[in-house]
């Protein structure tokens, strides 16, 4: 073989080898890649906005706690670091449902919540159970009825 083979060779194989690398990844882009993604995909199952609806349907298969949080609240953004940064500690059989404390006004009414970082557990048909202000997930583990 010559040298102009060789590079032919080489540059064919660089480009077909790059290609294949492109096409692969493609496919696996929407698929989590490691298991740090899949639990953060799990954890959507436990953390998420609050809906009537969702807590109404979730309530039936897992314990529902809403907590009011506030954007502007230094307390709140912390637990919402922990609820997101330490997910997988959240109990599978728990559903925190993050309810805007500026907006929710009349959810706030039917609890009597009285300041922003009030956590509510409620049952299937919407009533209180339990209710505590401040904490993170070692909170809600040991309030959580």
């Amino acid at each position: 073989m010559n040298k102009g083979t060789i590079v032919l060779l080489t540059a064919g194989l660089l480009v077909g080898g790059g290609y294949a690398l492109l096409d692969n990844n493609s496919h696996t882009q929407s698929q989590p890649s490691n298991t740090s993604e899949m639990s953060e995909q799990a954890s959507l199952t436990r953390y998420k906005p609050y809906s009537s609806e969702l807590a109404a349907t979730a309530s039936e298969e897992q314990k529902v706690v809403l907590f009011f949080h506030a954007s502007w609240c230094p307390t709140c953004q912390v637990a919402e670091r922990n609820f997101t940064q330490s997910h997988d500690q959240i109990p599978e059989d728990v559903l925190i449902l993050k309810a805007d404390y500026d907006s929710e006004t009349e959810l706030k009414k039917k609890y009597d919540v009285n300041y922003q970082h009030t956590f509510v557990q409620i049952d299937a048909e919407g009533n209180q159970i339990t209710q505590w202000n401040g904490g993170d997930i070692s909170q809600i583990k040991t309030r959580v009825q």
